[in-house]
């Protein structure tokens, strides 16, 4: 009979933040004017975008080995109404959210 034990002693792991707990979008539905927040408690690389239903980026910003709270405040109103799409990218994960203009 052959039999195999495995010992873990320990484990190692990369901290990273939970972006989809980590983000928020308010008002959503809103009339052009919103806020986005990330509280970052790891720091690392992130992009941000916002782009419309096509595809095109109407904004984008990069925060470079940044941890802490950010909040932006965003006027598209003169991009029109519709479905736009905020993506908050790191290193290791991303998370999309649906943002409403009417």
């Amino acid at each position: 009979t052959l039999t195999n034990t495995v010992v873990v002693l320990s484990t190692v792991g990369i901290n990273t933040i939970d972006l989809e707990n980590s983000v928020s979008v308010f008002p959503n539905p809103n009339l052009g004017e919103f806020n986005i927040t990330l509280n970052a408690s790891v720091s690392n690389n992130y992009v941000i975008e916002v782009r419309n239903l096509l595809g095109q980026v109407m904004y984008n910003e990069t925060l470079t080995n940044f941890s802490g709270n950010y909040i932006k405040h965003l006027d598209v109103k003169t991009y029109g109404g519709g479905i736009y799409f905020l993506n908050i990218r790191s290193n290791e994960n991303q998370v999309v959210r649906k943002v409403v203009v009417n």
